[in-house]
């Protein structure tokens, strides 16, 4: 429910056994941004994220705010690399005296952030999600390791998954400015594209992909609650996945 561009009140009632909410206040330049950030807040909002809508919303508050300070605007972001994420951290730490665990909290929105609006916005640099990565796993070095200690028995590191992302958003991204090319002339298969937004956008794992058919795919042209029926496997129970518009286009 958006109650007006400045102040949004969202309840998900997705789950009939628990109802929740979250309000969220965007300033001007949210608003009216190029980028169209509240855009990329609602589809955050269709995987069913609302904490993680507000603080996106928070973190981009911040951005802009040091921006202004440094006389950037947005057209510039395209143009950042370590040393302005590193000079916004900065900006974090000692004019905002935000705690460590805080800013760690705020970079990691900040990618998400990021790594959404390259899935939406092809003219958005998707190297702006890496730098920001470098740039909190150099700063935040006790917390990574924390992590990958207490994740040491998964096959892939950490930097593997991020390396892995980033190459998923290129070709993803490259997909979409060849959709309107005939199907010898793209250098991406379709059915690499589909399988990327599938699982970046809404969680779709391997094997749910490879048992999809089209019988599985539930739409829903009234109320738009569009719905895939997932066949899991031995160890993962089928389950019911929802897709916005967008999904369903694609």
């Amino acid at each position: 429910v958006i109650n007006n561009p400045q102040h949004w009140t969202v309840y998900n009632h997705r789950n009939q056994n628990k109802t929740s909410n979250v309000n969220i206040r965007f300033s001007d330049k949210l608003i009216e941004s190029k980028w169209e950030w509240q855009t990329v807040i609602k589809e955050v909002f269709e995987k069913d994220q609302l904490a993680t809508m507000k603080s996106i919303a928070l973190v981009l508050e911040d951005f802009y705010e040091w921006m202004d300070t440094v006389n950037y605007n947005e057209d510039d972001i395209n143009t950042f690399n370590e040393i302005d994420y590193g000079l916004f951290l900065t900006y974090l730490e000692k004019t905002r005296k935000i705690a460590e665990e805080t800013r760690r909290n705020k970079f990691s929105f900040l990618k998400k952030a990021f790594d959404e609006l390259s899935l939406l916005n092809a003219d958005f640099d998707y190297m702006n999600s890496t730098y920001v990565a470098e740039v909190s796993r150099y700063n935040f070095k006790n917390a990574v390791k924390k992590a990958i200690s207490k994740n040491s028995k998964k096959v892939l590191a950490m930097e593997h998954l991020e390396e892995i992302q980033l190459a998923l958003l290129r070709d993803f991204q490259q997909a979409k400015k060849e959709l309107h090319l005939k199907k010898e002339e793209r250098t991406v298969d379709m059915v690499v594209f589909i399988s990327i937004w599938l699982g970046m956008k809404h969680g779709i794992r391997p094997t749910e992909l490879l048992n999809l058919t089209f019988n599985n795919i539930h739409y829903d042209d009234l109320n738009k609650n569009h719905r895939i029926e997932c066949k899991g496997s031995k160890s993962k129970p089928d389950r019911t996945i929802y897709i916005n518009q967008q999904t369903a286009d694609v």
